[in-house]
């Protein structure tokens, strides 16, 4: 078993790249293609289950102005050298396999990219639709075989380093020969192959077949957005939200009274309008439940809250009116809080109502009560 770096250089279809805004930025994104299934390149076989196994480490790898190469040998895109002399505001996302194709996009910043001369360059050769080709660069690890015909080694693991955007060069070397030194991770020296992947007539359908792929997604995004806009007003009717920016979210009493039925009754809704939008059963309920857990949990404490004031409430209204002899604590069991309130309205604080509320005196009648007790002389 032995290890090997290899960059597989590929041609880029130039009116495939895109301009596009992300964040208020400027965005260059260069659709890019590489490694084939079972693919044979300079004797050596890539097995489509080790390229399945391996192809997402490309994802969120940075593409830098050519293979970095300092002091002689290749060093990895990540090392600090290659950050300071190699990168121009590129990087690499959407890696995804595609009948037996692994196609990925590079993400340029072009404001990063304009701080540097390499960077300066690269959007000059886009913007002049010259030549681009793209290269990855692969750790492998191989192991030697002795029957067959095609190839003399195996790739048993991959793991990709970075993709690199290349300004029609041909590399340091022919495909077939060994190019340089690189040190891995346990800083061991490394043979460096080059290898080109030719575009024969598979190769152009896979390619087509992404580009086709990428504007079906962009389409279909397009096509949610009114129903992004949908739910996130059925959130905001939820959670009673004010839409000022930058303003903390609030409930009011609608969201205070929303039940688990009505949540579900949303989560229902909100999963039949995505089904229609291709997505699958599964997938549309996980991305549901997901978002509205946080959801759900804001209002099932804004319910537990309100509550718990609304007993509280209760309470003092009901010390207040047993207190002023009004009535006793079981009577009150079946008002509402709207009656107490009206009730204990009615009551001075600190005096006490009458006990015989229906003898009490005419306010004309000053000599009603005496201390002597009818009938008779004391």
């Amino acid at each position: 078993m032995s290890q090997l770096r290899v960059n597989l250089r590929t041609q880029v279809n130039n009116a495939s790249i895109r301009h596009e805004k992300r964040g208020g930025k400027a965005i260059i994104i260069v659709p890019s293609a590489t490694l084939p299934d079972n693919v044979v390149m300079n004797r050596i076989l890539y097995p489509a289950d080790v390229i399945a196994e391996g192809y997402e480490s490309l994802d969120q790898t940075p593409a830098p102005f050519g293979h970095p190469f300092v002091n002689n040998q290749y060093v990895s895109a990540s090392s600090p050298e290659a950050i300071n002399n190699f990168y121009v505001g590129a990087w690499n996302e959407n890696v995804r396999r595609i009948n037996g194709r692994v196609f990925l996009d590079k993400i340029i910043d072009v404001e990063v990219a304009g701080r540097t001369q390499k960077g300066r360059d690269m959007l000059a050769a886009i913007e002049a639709q010259k030549p681009i080709h793209t290269s990855t660069g692969l750790m492998l690890t191989l192991d030697k075989v002795s029957d067959q015909a095609d190839y003399d080694y195996i790739a048993t693991s991959m793991h990709a380093d970075h993709d690199a955007i290349l300004l029609n060069e041909l590399g340091a070397a022919t495909p077939a020969q060994g190019v340089g030194l690189f040190v891995n991770a346990k800083g061991e020296p490394v043979d460096v192959q080059n290898a080109e992947l030719e575009l024969d007539d598979n190769a152009i359908e896979s390619i087509a077949e992404s580009i086709a792929y990428q504007l079906e997604h962009e389409a279909r995004e397009q096509e949610r957005q009114p129903l992004i806009d949908k739910i996130m007003a059925a959130i905001k009717s939820l959670l009673g939200t004010k839409t000022t920016e930058g303003l903390p979210l609030s409930a009011n009493q609608e969201g205070q009274d929303m039940t688990e039925a009505q949540i579900k009754e949303m989560q229902d809704s909100i999963v039949a309008q995505l089904k229609a939008n291709t997505l699958s059963a599964d997938a549309v309920k996980a991305i549901v439940d997901e978002a509205i857990a946080p959801v759900a949990k804001h209002v099932t404490e804004l319910q537990t809250n309100a509550k718990a004031a609304d007993e509280a409430a209760r309470a003092a209204l009901v010390d207040v009116v047993v207190k002023a002899n009004l009535m006793d604590e079981a009577d009150t069991a079946g008002m509402t809080i709207n009656a107490l309130q009206k009730l204990a309205a009615k009551c001075k604080p600190g005096a006490a109502a009458p006990l015989f509320a229906g003898f009490a005196p005419n306010a004309d009648d000053k000599d009603a009560l005496s201390d002597e007790l009818p009938g008779g002389d004391a």
